[in-house]
C-alpha cells in the first residue's frame, strides 16, 4: 500500500475565534458576578458554571479529526476516539443528528457507528461530502456518494 496522506480536519478559524472569544466573555461575565456574590453561600453556582463553560467551550473550539500511519483519532465534544485503520470499515454521509437539514461523516466499526461532530455542516452538503472523499482515500477504498 502506498504512503498515507496525513490529513486533519479542523473547524475554520472564524469559528473557533467566535468560540473562544463568547467563552472569555462568559467567563468574565461569570467572574464579575462571582466578586459581586463573594462573601455568600451562592457564589458556589456562577464558579461551577466558569467550570462548565471553560470545559465545554474549550472542547467544543478544539474539535478535529486526524488521520496518522495507521489510527484515525476523532475528537468529539465528549469522547476521543483512537481508531487503528484496521477496525475502520469505512465511512459514510449521514444526516446530521442535531440539525434537521445537516449533514455531517460517519466512521463505521465493527461495533459502532462514530460520527465526527467537526464535519458537521448545517447547510453545505458539498464540505462534507469532500471531507468524506479524503477520508475514504486514506482508508484506501472509494468514496461514495449520498
Amino acid at each position: 500500500m502506498s504512503q498515507s496522506p496525513h490529513i486533519e480536519i479542523r473547524q475554520s478559524r472564524l469559528l473557533r475565534t467566535g468560540i473562544i472569544t463568547f467563552a472569555v466573555i462568559w467567563c468574565a461575565l461569570l467572574a464579575f458576578v462571582v466578586v459581586v456574590t463573594l462573601p455568600r453561600p451562592t457564589v458556589v453556582v456562577p464558579v461551577l458554571m466558569i467550570g462548565f463553560g471553560v470545559l465545554f467551550l474549550g472542547r467544543l473550539a478544539t474539535l478535529s479529526v486526524a488521520t496518522e500511519a495507521d489510527e484515525l483519532v476523532i475528537r468529539n465534544v465528549y469522547r476521543t476516539w483512537r481508531l487503528p485503520r484496521g477496525a475502520v470499515s469505512g465511512f459514510r454521509l449521514g444526516r446530521d443528528t442535531a440539525t434537521p437539514m445537516g449533514y455531517m461523516v460517519f466512521a463505521l466499526t465493527d461495533a459502532e457507528i462514530v460520527s465526527l461532530d467537526v464535519s458537521r455542516a448545517p447547510t453545505d452538503h458539498g464540505r462534507a461530502h469532500d471531507q468524506l472523499v479524503e477520508l475514504e482515500e486514506w482508508l484506501g477504498k472509494s468514496a461514495s456518494r449520498n
